[in-house]
């Protein structure tokens, strides 16, 4: 007799799972400092980080992430941040180091920069894999169709 392990089924996250946080910000004359700590703040323990310096007014990202969470924070200038579940799209505007928003798996997602010289940090909850992306808005449409059944 053979039993067969059943898979378990995560549930497909939706724009409703992106959250807008505030980080813990401290001013003074010397410098501003913004924390963005794990557990308290961001819900997920950080395995990459990387900054992107925009070098004109560009939209970056347009890719789903099939596993992989991020924090992202705007540390100079501003950018729209807009996540698209299939179903519905919202944009959040990002200007200050101590605004954060948590973006879960598999939500496309789209960085519009204002400027030259914003800088965006983002924090992952995953190493890099290129297998891990998907770029193709149709094809992150038809993956999330076979993660939700």
């Amino acid at each position: 007799m053979t039993t067969r392990a059943k898979a378990v089924q995560l549930p497909i996250s939706t724009i409703s799972d992106v959250r807008f946080v505030k980080a813990q910000f401290v001013a003074d004359e010397q410098a501003n400092l913004s924390v963005y700590q794990t557990d308290s703040l961001i819900p997920f323990p950080i395995r990459r980080i990387f900054t992107v310096h925009a070098c004109a007014t560009t939209k970056r990202g347009r890719h789903a992430h099939k596993a992989c969470s991020q924090a992202m924070a705007c540390l100079s200038g501003g950018c729209t941040v807009t996540v698209d579940d299939g179903v519905g799209r919202k944009s959040w505007y990002l200007d200050h180091p101590s605004m954060v928003l948590i973006v879960p798996p598999l939500l496309w997602c789209e960085q519009d920069y204002d400027d030259k010289g914003t800088i965006l940090i983002v924090m992952c909850d995953h190493d890099y894999e290129q297998s891990e992306y998907l770029r193709d808005y149709h094809a992150f449409l038809a993956y999330r169709k076979t993660a939700s059944v």
